[in-house]
Order: C-alpha cells, then sequence, then structure tokens
C-alpha cells in the first residue's frame, strides 16, 4: 500500500506544527500516512516526496501562487477554519486522505498559461517586495537571535555577574562576536536582499551568485575612505536597494538568456560564467552611480539615501503613533483574516531596526540607552492571550473552554492562529474593540507612560521570539518589565471580559439549544 505523505505549510511553519503534532497522533497506527511535517509557504517549492498540500487559512490569499509553484497533478487544499482552530489533527487527517487522490480541477493549469504573471516578474510587484523584504529579515534572523544571545549575557545589569565575567576574561569573548554581528548587519542584510531578489524573481540557481555581488555592490556606493561607518545598522536602507537592484538585474539576465555562447563547456562551468555577465553590469553601473553621487552635494550615495529616504521616513513612522499605526494596521488585517505580521513586519523594521540596534549596543557597553521608542513594547502575547486567559478564568460554555485549553500554550509562545480561528476572533465584531484596539493601544501607550514616569526603562533592544512574554519582558526591561507586564495583562484580561461575557452567553445559548433539539 502506498503511504500518503502530507505537507503542511503557514507563513512561518509554527501554527501548522501544532497541527501535525496532532496529525501524527492520530495516524499512530495508520499504515496509509508516510510522512507528515510543516514548512513556511514560502519554502515549499523546496521541498518534495508529498502527495498532497494543506494551506493554514492565514495564507488562503496565496494559495493560487502556490498552485503554480507544485506538481499540477498534488491537490493545494486550505484547511477549513474551524479545523484548524480546533487543532482537530483526526478531521485533518481525513481530510487529506480523502482529497490526496483527487487531481485539481481543470481549470488551474489553464491559468498557467497566461503570460501575465511572466509579464509582471520583471520588477518586483508590491507585494513581491513585501516578500523580499521579509524573507531579507528572516534569513539574518539567526544572526540577530545570536547577537542579541551575547548581547544579553554581556550587559546583564547585576554587578555581581559583570564583575565575575570582567574578572574571569569572559566578557571580551561576548563583546567580540556581536561587535562583527551587529559592525556588518548592512553587509549580511545586502547578501540577504540580493538572494531573495533573485530568487523570488524568477533566477533561483544564481540567487547566491546575486547576493554576493550585492554585497561587493554596497561596498562600491558607500564612501570609499569611510566605508565602515556603513556597515552597521546605518545602512539598511542602501542595502536593501542595492539587493533590490542586482537581484532583479540577475533575474532580467536569465530572463533574456545572457550567457557565453559556449556549448561544449559543462554546464554548472557555464553557470559560474554566466553569473559574470549581470555581475560585471551591476559593477559598472555601482561605479558610475559612485562617481556622480562624488559630484553632488551629497557627496556620497549612502549620505543621499540617509537624507533623502531614511531621515523623512523616521521623522513620520519611526515614533509612537508610527508603532501604534502599524500595530493597529496588523490587527485590523488579521481580523480579516490575512497575516497581519507578514505585511506590516518588514516597513516595522525598516523604520525601527536602526534604533533598535543603537539601543542594544548601548546596553551591550553598559551605556545610557538612546532611544524610549524603538517599535516594541512590553509584551502581552502576540494577540490572543489576553482573550484566552480571560475564556479559561470566566467563561462556561463547554466550546469556549474547549478550544483556550487548546489554544493556551501555543498562544503562550506566540502562536496564536488557534485562537484566532478556534473562538473564532477572526470576523467577530464582539472581539474587534477588545482585540484590535485593546492590543494595539495598551502595550503601546501603558509602556510609554511608565517611561516617562520613570518606572520603566528603555528597551534593552535584546529582540526574543517565540517564547512567553515573561522572558520577552525581562530580556528587555529586566524584572521591572516582568512586574508591569503582568499589570497590562490584567488590565488587558479585565478589558475583555464584558465581551467574553457577551460572547459565551451566546454560545451557552446554543449549546442549550442543540441539547434540546437532541431530546
Amino acid at each position: 500500500m502506498k503511504q500518503t505523505n502530507i505537507l503542511l505549510a503557514c507563513a512561518a511553519g509554527m501554527s501548522t506544527s501544532f497541527i501535525v503534532s496532532r496529525m501524527m497522533e492520530s495516524a499512530m497506527d495508520s499504515e496509509e500516512v508516510g510522512r507528515i511535517w510543516a514548512v513556511p509557504a514560502d519554502d515549499i517549492e523546496y521541498e518534495s516526496d508529498y502527495d498532497i498540500v494543506l494551506l493554514g487559512p492565514q495564507i488562503s490569499s496565496i494559495a493560487d501562487v502556490i498552485r503554480k509553484k507544485v506538481d499540477p497533478e498534488i491537490p493545494v487544499l486550505v484547511i477549513p477554519q474551524d479545523l484548524y482552530g480546533k487543532c482537530d489533527g483526526e478531521a485533518i487527517l481525513r481530510l487529506a486522505l480523502e482529497q490526496s487522490g483527487e487531481k485539481p480541477a481543470a481549470a488551474e493549469p489553464e491559468a498557467e498559461k497566461d503570460p501575465e504573471p511572466q509579464k509582471e516578474q520583471k520588477h518586483p510587484r508590491l507585494s513581491s517586495f513585501s516578500e523580499i523584504l521579509r524573507n531579507s529579515f528572516r534569513m539574518i534572523m539567526p544572526l540577530v537571535f545570536l547577537g542579541s544571545v551575547l548581547s544579553l549575557l554581556n550587559g546583564l545589569p547585576v554587578a555581581a555577574y559583570q564583575q565575575f565575567i570582567e574578572t574571569a576574561g569572559i566578557k571580551n569573548y561576548l563583546t567580540f562576536p556581536a561587535r562583527f554581528i551587529y559592525g556588518y548587519f548592512s553587509v549580511y542584510l545586502a547578501f540577504a536582499a540580493g538572494y531573495q531578489t533573485a530568487r523570488i524573481s524568477g533566477a533561483r540557481r544564481k540567487a547566491a551568485g546575486a547576493g554576493m555581488f550585492t554585497v561587493l555592490v554596497y561596498f562600491l556606493i558607500c564612501p570609499w575612505d569611510n566605508y565602515l561607518a556603513w556597515t552597521d545598522q546605518n545602512g539598511v536602507f542602501a542595502a536593501i536597494l542595492c539587493g533590490l537592484f542586482v537581484g532583479g538585474l540577475f533575474s532580467y539576465a536569465e530572463k533574456k538568456n545572457w550567457c557565453i555562447p559556449i556549448s561544449s563547456l559543462p554546464q554548472n562551468l557555464l553557470d559560474t560564467y554566466n553569473q559574470c555577465i549581470p555581475g560585471a553590469a551591476a559593477l559598472v553601473a555601482a561605479l558610475i552611480i559612485h562617481v556622480l553621487f562624488t559630484l553632488t552635494p551629497y557627496g556620497d550615495f549612502q549620505n543621499a539615501i540617509t537624507i533623502l529616504l531614511r531621515a523623512p521616513l523616521h521623522m513620520i513612522g519611526a515614533n509612537l503613533f508610527g508603532q501604534i499605526a502599524l500595530s493597529l494596521a496588523s490587527g485590523i488585517l488579521w481580523f480579516f483574516g490575512i497575516h497581519g505580521g507578514n505585511v506590516v513586519m518588514p516597513i516595522y523594521t525598516l523604520l525601527f531596526t536602526n534604533l533598535q540596534m543603537e539601543n542594544l549596543l548601548a546596553f551591550q557597553n553598559g551605556l545610557p540607552l538612546p532611544h524610549r521608542i524603538i517599535g516594541y513594547t512590553l509584551s502581552i502575547g502576540n494577540g490572543s492571550l489576553p482573550l484566552v486567559l480571560c475564556m479559561l478564568l470566566f467563561a462556561r460554555s463547554r466550546s469556549n473552554r474547549t478550544i483556550s485549553k487548546t489554544a493556551l500554550i501555543p498562544s503562550l509562545f506566540g502562536v496564536d492562529e488557534p485562537a484566532y480561528y478556534g473562538y473564532p476572533m477572526i470576523m467577530n465584531p464582539v472581539f474587534l474593540v477588545p482585540w484590535v484596539l485593546g492590543t494595539s493601544l495598551i502595550p503601546s501607550i501603558g509602556t510609554y507612560i511608565l517611561q516617562i514616569l520613570g518606572l520603566l526603562p528603555n528597551h534593552s533592544g535584546v529582540l526574543t521570539q517565540f517564547v512567553p512574554p515573561f522572558v520577552t519582558n525581562f530580556t528587555a526591561y529586566g524584572w521591572s518589565g516582568v512586574f508591569w507586564g503582568f499589570v497590562l495583562l490584567g488590565i488587558m484580561i479585565m478589558i475583555n471580559y464584558p465581551f467574553v461575557k457577551k460572547y459565551d452567553r451566546s454560545c451557552l445559548e446554543e449549546e442549550q439549544e442543540e441539547k434540546d433539539e437532541v431530546r
């Protein structure tokens, strides 16, 4: 008997990992099921040996794009919201087995013949730009995370600990790697941006070459006598622009078949030589840009980008109002079932990375933290945790309590989809105010007020992901952050209370009606 291999995907592969564990429990004794695993949606094209693809409902808007990346014979299904929210592994597994032998509708392959998508890919569209930006920062996230850990270990404000690491000679070993991680942050980002632009725009085999030539171009557009001033977080905007340009050039060369006409050479060697053509074009363009900007009042390309682009954007968006607006936009998008983080976080990162890293470097060196607003606040969970806790404390309906128990652990670790789709919170007007408005306004305004009153220090710049909020608050603000984080969480639970009682009352009525019908 041929076993069915099932691939699941969501934005980052986190929430579907919880679904995978439930499906594997249900498939433990089944001979029909082979491998079940989860990946980020962007990585589907690198996977193989699957018989069906199941997508989380939060990425249903790109289901057609994903269908074009996989074999036309393989079904691509969006998991129903109710099953996804309940993490109903048994029902999802049954759905996958039923549909794995079904061929996709005949109309879908025809859509692939439409030439329009190929024309649009010549230059990155807005959606492609967002994907490039998101994937570029995600690509260097392991470096950022490691640097945050090293900075935390180096700058932990405990006198006895600091004396110990200095006396033992450990402090230099913590400082030096972090210095290279953050001192060359823009260089790493330039490689990632060039790589991701080429990959997404159709030159996947040459993506690594595009990344390397982007680094070369990045150094060439810097002022040659002082390039080290721009290799850290100050060069983020230029790094992204260089990546878009070089990656796009590699993609254009691929589409136009720029190649060396020597068919007798091995293909691998030809691929290497052929990358030199767009690489040389990028090099010449970078030299021309460097010369032209030396003739302007700005002096160099980096300085021009700072004055004309980065400074105005920071003035408009890198403040309390920009922080609240972006958080609110993410919540509104999620309310309508669109993955708000995927849309908003690239903008968030561009605006606030510079401020976050300046705080991190100051924290590492034991200096006063320069910025109060860096885009991050006291954590009360990503969005669902206050509601889940409120439901556990006050809900009486069987359905709400069941969903809350299922969603608690994921929401503690920043995976909100079980709650978003389980209650559901998405498209549920009862939760619009506490969820969208509350989680956007309370953490930002509350953190700001506490800092003004001197009850909370500035954010250390240390970033943590997929950990409980009290861990995030400790690494960011110390013990005062842990205390005030619990206070804000309590306030949010109180704000959720009347809405939870109203919704729970309607659920109890529905459950009673179902019991009466059975009788």
